[in-house]
């Protein structure tokens, strides 16, 4: 028998300025119930709820590939997978 596991993070952005970008993220699509905060200037990703752990890293760690791939343009959404 074999088992797979992955692990899925999706995001959405909720809201942007000149200085932050704010996401709302979580382990199920339906269910992003938590938020993590930008800087734009720094690129300093902190947990605006919860703590920084796995999950937060995993969105956070994407959202930032995302947006150096494409400066200037922060992402709508997405997903880590692993």
């Amino acid at each position: 028998m074999v088992t797979i596991v992955a692990s899925i993070v999706n995001f959405t952005k909720i809201s942007e300025d000149q200085n932050v970008v704010r996401y709302s993220f979580g382990f199920d699509g339906s269910e992003e119930s938590r938020t993590l905060v930008i800087d734009k200037e720094t690129r300093e990703i902190n947990p605006e709820t919860g703590d920084a752990d796995y999950e937060f890293r995993k969105a956070g760690m994407k959202i930032y590939a995302m947006a150096k791939s494409t400066p200037g343009q922060w992402p709508e959404y997405g997903a880590h997978v692993s």
